[in-house]
């Protein structure tokens, strides 16, 4: 099967693939290759059916012994030929496939029955492995796939594949259409909200200085808040926004224009000692947490911290 797998490759997937190294016991094998890239899953697909293709087929398997320098000049597969020594065994598998190898194979590819991969992934870089079964070891993966299937259509209550992939899409769909609505929700409640908070924006020295707590705001609805305060603010500013916490930390954003002098990351700094903060970003847009929602107090420390 490793053999089948790497003249597979060779044929879907480019041909100059090789076996970069392979481990193999009763139920699995484990097959490393030469790929810059994971494969896509019509590539899996198309080297799986090619695979079982030639099972099907119950190709012989021959083998021949001859010198190493010999073998490599037939062209046969011969990585890692350092490690063999002087006489090689070379197997064939009718004329799909010629390697150096130390068995132990199959007489027939029907032998192995049925190849299963069951994963593809990236092994170091520059190379890809693929994990696969076969005979009863497959039959046992596509059993368990099969479960998996029908789990899935008693929870969603469908009775065949095309019933359940329609399901799928009309819930993918319904779920785009409610996130697009929520975005709208969104959009709309933050003009609102930076409607009502910028009637409380100060002036402090040469800039605008708005401080607010927004109780039911997430860390995404702050920031779409923050832009349209920006849009409304002429002139200097410098926002700090505390939004919705939980177990007494609260998400806060400070975002001032590049003009206005002031580092948002010293702000927040200078916060820690009495608030308690972490966090950082560029000096106009700072993310973080903060141990309190008292606006208060932390308005009060932010002018005593502005430069």
């Amino acid at each position: 099967a490793t053999h089948l797998l790497n003249a597979a490759l060779k044929v879907v997937v480019n041909k100059d693939i090789h076996q970069m190294g392979s481990n193999i016991t009763v139920e699995r094998m484990r097959f490393d290759f030469n790929m810059d890239r994971k494969l896509t899953p019509e590539e899996i697909k198309e080297t799986e059916d090619l695979v079982n293709k030639w099972i099907d087929e119950d190709l012989p398997v021959t083998v021949k012994e001859m010198p190493k320098e010999e073998a490599v000049n037939s062209g046969a597969e011969c990585r890692f030929i350092e490690k063999y020594p002087d006489i090689v065994t070379v197997y064939y598998i009718g004329d799909i496939s010629k390697e150096l190898c130390g068995g132990p194979h199959v007489k027939h590819t029907k032998e192995i029955g049925h190849f299963k991969i069951k994963k593809e992934e990236a092994s170091s870089a520059g190379v890809r492995r693929i994990e696969a079964t076969t005979g009863f070891a497959a039959y046992k993966n596509i059993k368990s796939l099969q479960e998996k299937y029908n789990k899935i259509n008693s929870i969603i209550g469908s009775k065949s594949v095309t019933e359940t992939i329609d399901k799928v899409n009309t819930t993918l769909n319904e779920k785009a259409n409610l996130i697009a609505k929520n975005n709208e929700l969104t959009s709309k409640l933050s003009v609102l909200e930076a409607n009502e908070i910028i009637k409380n924006a100060a002036e402090l020295k040469d800039f605008s200085l708005l401080v607010s707590y927004l109780k039911d705001s997430s860390r995404e609805m702050m920031i779409s808040i923050l832009d349209i305060l920006k849009q409304k603010i002429n002139g200097k500013f410098l926002f700090v926004l505390i939004g919705q916490g939980s177990n007494g930390s609260y998400p806060i954003v400070i975002s001032g224009s590049k003009d206005n002098g002031q580092n948002g990351n010293l702000i927040l700094r200078g916060l820690n000692e009495k608030f308690g903060t972490s966090g950082g970003g560029r000096p106009d847009f700072v993310n973080g947490i903060i141990k309190s929602n008292d606006v208060n107090a932390i308005t009060e420390e932010v002018k005593k911290l502005v430069k």
